[in-house]
This record gives C-alpha cells, structure tokens and sequence, in this order.
C-alpha cells in the first residue's frame, strides 16, 4: 500500500544572507544576440537554479532564497555556488517573513545583451496594507553574473503575484519578449492570469501588467509555447483551455478547451520535430481519463490548427518501463528538452510514490524519448537502484518529486536533474545525470544537498530540491 507524504518546504537557514551578488563564472560575453536561457554570464553555459522558498532568510522566516550553480564544460561547479536573497548586494527589497522569494522562476535574455536574465517571483510579498500581492523582479545578466535587479509594478488587486508560473514569451508576434505570469492567491476568486508587455530593461520601470483572465481554479498549472506556429506564443491553463497568442495578445477565452483532467505538471517541447510546440502535462492523481491507477501523462501535438491530436502514456503503456501500481503518482513532475541530441524533445516524468522492490515510495524518473511520430514508450527508468546513480532507494524517499532537463555542459544534450524531496527525512538532494547519444548516462553522476552545498544552518528540513526546475 502506498501512504502519501505530503511534504512542505520547511523554515531554514538562520544567518543573514547577504554580500555581493553572485558571480556565475568568468568568462567572456557570447556575441550578439540573445542568450540561451540561464546563462547568466554569457559564457555559452547555462547555470542551474533550485529556489528554497519557505528557507530563512536574514533571520526571517519563509523569506527564501535562491541557490544558483554555475554550468561549465565539464558539469556543474557546485563548489562556486552562491546565495541570492532579498537581503543580497543591490536585490530590490528586503527579506521579511512570509515573503518567499523563488516560489517560482524563469530565465530569458530580456534586453538582449547576450547574457540571460533571472525573473523571480516573491509570491508572499505583502504591501504596506499586509495584502500579499506578491513581487516580480527581474535580475539581470552581465559578464559578471547576476547584478542589479528591477521589481515588476503588480496588477490591482492580484494576489500571489508568480506563484503559479512565470513564462518569458512573445504573446503578440512582434519580435518583442513579454511575460506571461499565473497568479495563485489564498482565494479562489484571486486566480489571475497576468501579462506585462515588453521590452524590459535596466534601471526602467515595466508597465503595470494587464489581467487578461481570473477564475476560481483548484491549482493552477500551465505553460506557454507556440503550439500553432503563427509566431505568437500560446498558453495552456489548466482546467481552462488554450489561450491563442495574436497581434493584440492573448486572448482572454479560450479557443481550444483542455479535456476535464486536473494536471499536476506541464511542459511544452517539440516532441516530433515539426516545427509546432507541442504539450505535455502530468495527471498523477487523475479521477478522470485512462483506465489507470498510477497516473499518466497526456501529451498533445501543435499543429497549424492548433493542438490536436493526443496521445497517454503510463506505466501499462507499452513499453513504458514500470507497472502501472496504485497511487505511484506517474506524472507528479515533467520536463521536456533533447537528451539524446537527435532533433526530438524528449520527456522526464517523475513518479516519486514509486515502489522500488518492497521500498514503498522510494521514486523513479522515467525518460520518454521523442521521434518523428513524437513521444514514444520506448523509454528508459531510473531510481537510486540503478548502477551508477549515488544512494539507494529508501522509504519515503520521493525521488522524483522535481525533474528538469537542460543541458549545462555545452554539448547540445540536455542532462538530467532530480529531486528527492523527502531523502534524508525531509532534507531533500538532487541528483545531476549527464545525457549522452544514448540517453541518460548514470556514469559520472552527482549528487548535493544543502549540507554539500554548505548552505547557511539549518539545513534540516528544508526539503531541498523542492523548487528545482519551475
């Protein structure tokens, strides 16, 4: 039998987090033209961020932060990482207690300089009327990493600015980056979707962001991608349906409805290389859709109608590795990038309630691999029992709990990241696998948790890993 843990982010992190922010690695700015995401320096590599929003921060409680680890090519520099707070160098703001600074983030060369910028959501920010609204700011790139920071005015009456997503993309098709965010506030009614137009730049003030939708909706999921090829990014809310992006940005009803199936996860990618993003999403505790016990992931190809054709993968799927088991939670965490460097994105699914042998909720990561016919069930599994990978499968461990694919040594493949959220009894890891021609390699893997980070005390607790990959 299967027991859910529901883990939380506990308070860390007692000591004042300040100093200078953030070095990401030396080296020299890429040429002109946008950034890969992530890569805050510009030196062709893109860094890792883990937000610890419920952490510590300068003695206050759940103010947060965020650990950043600079990519190079030869993996991760975990020895190089740095801290960033509210209470950092010239960050807008302060800490204060309930803030949650890196309840969510995204990454985009947001002025084009050639280094990527850091957009990070402060999802319990309140104002001088305690409401908390929530605070964006925008943390800019420079050839010495990260440096000065702008806040995003917040939309009236929005609540938990960030907190259900922040996605850089071109709503309107003029070439122009905006961001689109999804705003979860304690009540039902203040679920917003926001966007604030671009350009952004340093040492300006963005225009107060437009609310295009607000809806009661049980857990806001979503994710943005150009799923009809028109050059204008689309978004899909969960519950909602399919915003089409055009001329005057995104509509505010849908024009493609998703099915009834409560996601817990998404990502877009273009699975079968046509040219059209194409969606992926969790159901891990679907009531509704295959005739499942696990949970699955439904994946929906772009095309120039619009997302059409769909497709459900489990672990009763042929050839998905696995069995299909009561309450394993298939589909808790997705990612989508190219592993394998063949053209296709592939697909990370985690399912931390896994049973590993007789370990109940030990966790697994299943890679889906993409191809011409898009996301397939050949696919490969990987838990803390197989060769190679550090530890072992522990009960409760959760391995899987977060996944993200991207590729931080420079080769052209994405290598893997995952989180065991409730490993050491709530402490949390991550574990960073290198992918290969071949898939996911367990040789040479790695793995950190805020004791090896050397994180500021306590480390116990904090459920590290938790923030990995939004």
């Amino acid at each position: 039998m299967h027991h859910r843990i529901r883990v939380t982010l506990a308070t860390a992190a007692s000591a004042a987090l300040t100093g200078g922010l953030l070095a990401a690695g030396a080296g020299p700015a890429s040429a002109a033209g946008a950034a890969k995401a992530y890569d805050f320096n510009g030196d062709g590599y893109r860094d890792l961020v883990i937000g610890v929003a419920g952490s510590t921060a300068n003695g206050f409680k759940a103010a947060g932060y965020l650990v950043v680890i600079p990519g190079s090519k030869t993996g991760l520099r975990t020895a190089d990482r740095q801290i960033v707070s509210q209470s950092t160098g010239s960050v807008p703001g302060a800490s204060e207690a309930g803030d949650r600074f890196g309840a969510r983030w995204s990454s985009a060369d947001l002025n084009r300089d050639g280094r990527a910028d850091l957009i990070v959501s402060a999802s319990g920010e309140a104002g001088s009327d305690g409401v908390r609204n929530g605070r964006i700011t925008i943390l800019w790139g420079s050839a010495s990493g990260l440096t000065t920071g702008t806040s995003l005015p917040a939309a009236t009456d929005t609540i938990g600015l960030g907190n259900g997503g922040l996605f850089p993309a071109d709503v309107n098709g003029d070439g122009v980056t905006d961001l689109v965010t999804i705003n979860v506030g304690g009540d039902g009614d203040h679920h917003t979707v926001t966007v604030t137009p671009g350009p952004f730049k340093p040492a300006t003030t963005p225009p107060v962001a437009d609310e295009i939708f607000r809806d009661y909706l049980l857990e806001p999921q979503g994710t943005v991608g150009d799923f009809d090829g028109d050059g204008a990014a689309d978004l899909v809310l969960d519950q909602i349906g399919y915003q089409h992006g055009t001329p005057s940005g995104l509509t505010p009803e849908p024009s493609w409805s998703v099915p009834e199936v409560n996601g817990s996860a998404y990502a877009s990618g273009d699975f079968d290389h046509d040219g059209y993003a194409d969606i992926a999403f969790g159901a891990a505790d679907a009531t509704t859709g295959p005739a499942v016990t696990g949970g699955f992931v439904r994946v929906v190809y772009g095309g120039p109608n619009g997302p059409s054709r769909t497709t459900d993968f489990s672990q009763a799927s042929p050839g998905v590795p696995g069995t299909d088991e009561n309450a394993d939670s298939f589909g808790f965490s997705v990612s989508a990038a190219d592993v394998n460097g063949d053209g296709y994105a592939d697909l990370a699914v985690g399912a931390p309630y896994e049973d590993i042998g007789s370990v109940g909720n030990a966790g697994s990561v299943t890679l889906l691999y993409g191809s011409a016919n898009g996301i397939t069930g050949k696919g490969a599994a990987i838990h803390q029992g197989t060769a190679g990978v550090p530890g072992g499968n522990e009960t409760n461990d959760l391995f899987g709990s977060a996944v993200w694919l991207r590729d931080i040594n420079g080769d052209g493949r994405a290598d893997l990241f995952a989180a065991a959220t409730n490993e050491d009894n709530g402490n949390g890891r991550v574990w960073n696998l290198r992918g290969t021609g071949s898939g996911i390699a367990t040789s040479g893997s790695i793995i950190f948790d805020g004791t090896s980070l050397k994180l500021p005390p306590p480390v116990t607790g904090l459920s590290f890993g938790s923030g990995l990959g939004r």
